[in-house]
This record gives structure tokens, sequence and C-alpha cells, in this order.
């Protein structure tokens, strides 16, 4: 071969990637991954909080509304009986309806119509993904603010708190709990 032969050969190269260059784009690839993978999951873990959230408050919106209408509608309550702050677990009051009572059991507020006491068996009101509670076992409290100016039938006001806890039942590491406290003035 002559010196010309020699010089014209070129080098072939193989198309491809190098160790290095696959080595980069599996780390960028993996750092990747990883964001994608925890936003989805902070997306999930915020929906299922919201749910959570939103289960209790919803069903403590609407059983506190509830009481608070039949108590409205009530010509009397029965229980707690006596004035000066009584203190009771259940609540029971005669409205158009019959008589109401209402109680906590298996971790439910139940609503009972015509038949006392309010039981297990009773009608439920709040779903089955909240556990009810009440705060320092005091539900419903009754106050009688009593003008000894006035006559007696003008001069009795009573008035019932009604004050409520509720936590997340619904399963999964969600956790939330609320409490409503309320008073309601017997017409």
């Amino acid at each position: 071969m002559s010196k010309l032969q020699t010089t014209n050969y070129k080098l072939q190269t193989k198309s491809g990637f190098s160790l290095l260059e696959l080595l980069i784009y599996t780390a960028v690839l993996a750092v990747m991954a990883t964001v994608i993978v925890n936003v989805f999951l902070g997306i999930t873990k915020g929906r299922g909080q919201f749910t959570a959230e939103s289960e209790v408050n919803s069903n403590l919106r609407f059983a506190i509304e509830k009481i608070g209408q039949d108590i409205r509608s009530a010509s009397a309550v029965g229980t707690p009986a006596s004035p000066g702050g009584t203190t009771s677990l259940n609540l029971v009051m005669t409205t158009p309806e019959g008589q109401v009572a209402y109680c906590i059991s298996s971790n439910m507020l139940r609503r009972q119509v015509g038949v006392n006491p309010c039981d297990s068996s009773s009608p439920v009101v709040t779903s089955d993904k909240v556990n009810v509670t009440c705060p320092l076992d005091v539900c419903f409290t009754r106050f009688e603010n009593i003008n000894s100016n006035l006559p007696a039938a003008l001069g009795t006001a009573l008035t019932i708190q009604i004050s409520i806890t509720m936590s997340y039942a619904g399963g999964g590491s969600f956790q939330y709990s609320a409490t409503k406290t309320t008073t309601e003035l017997l017409p």
C-alpha cells in the first residue's frame, strides 16, 4: 500500500450511546419518574383528606339542622327534663309529628318517632362513614331563662344546646373530626 492510500482510511464509528450517556439518561428519567409519582401521591392524599372533611362536615350540618328543625317545631321537651343546665345523651320532644327522640347508639346518631326510647334499631340520621360522639359525654343541655316580671307563659324561654362530635370512619389513613355546638330556642 502506498502512503496515499493509508491516509484515506477513515475511522469507522458505530452509532449508539456510550455508557456515560446511558447512565445520565437513566438518572434523568429516574428523577422525573420520582417527581411524577410524588405529584400523583400528593393529589391522591389531598383528595382523600378532602373526602374525609367533606363527609364529616356535611353529616354534621345535616344532623344539627334536623335536630334544630325538630326543636323549633316542638311544643315540649321532655329530656333533658329539668332546668338549670341539665345535660343528657338523649333528646326527647313532642312535635306535630309525634314524640321524637334522638340518641347516639353504635356511634351513629339516631332519630326515633313515636316510640321512646331511641335505641340501636332506630333509623339513622348520619352516614356509616362517620362516628358520632358527644364531647365530654354531653350532647344536649337544657337552659331556662325565667323573667319573674312577666306572666309565667311569657316569662320563660327554653333553650336547648346541641353539641356533637363526628369523626371520619370511611377507611384509609385519612383522619378528620369536627365538633359543632349550637343552641335552639323553643318557640
